[in-house]
């Protein structure tokens, strides 16, 4: 079975990305990796997965957790311009020793770290974080059906 980045929470549309439908999307961000011995490797823009599943308008937060649950972080709305999903290496996907098979990449923004083997994106309308972006708080939204 293969592994899937789940997007849900204010979207149109809750979505799961494998490796082949991130592959398939038109806007790849390609270059050398200078710390692979040049080997290419791929990320997609956070924004481009973001109006795939049709992000609401009033999205405030983005909270983003790993795969299993043990790593999570929050980002304004507006950082997500400046982070992108690493996920391939060469011709196969990102390898877990890197942080796959899905990594957010943040950019070094202050208030929140990559996030390696990324499992969920969920967008609030809600503010996760403070004014200055240094505290970072988490609720997780759960609906049940009864």
């Amino acid at each position: 079975m293969s592994r899937a980045l789940h997007i849900d929470g204010e979207v149109e549309i809750p979505s799961d990305f494998d490796f082949a439908d991130l592959r398939a999307v038109a806007e790849q961000l390609v270059e050398p990796s200078a710390l692979l011995a040049g080997r290419e490797i791929a990320a997609i823009r956070l924004t481009t997965l973001l109006e795939l599943a049709g992000a609401h308008a009033g999205a405030q937060s983005i909270v983003c957790e790993s795969e299993d649950g043990a790593y999570v972080t929050t980002l304004p709305i507006e950082a997500a311009r400046d982070c992108v999903i690493l996920y391939r290496v060469g011709e196969s996907p990102l390898p877990r020793g890197l942080g796959g098979p899905f990594r957010l990449v943040t950019g070094g923004r202050v208030g929140a770290g990559d996030v390696k083997a990324l499992g969920t994106l969920y967008v609030s309308e809600r503010r996760f974080v403070d004014v200055d972006d240094t505290e970072r708080v988490c609720v997780r939204v759960t609906t049940r059906a009864a």
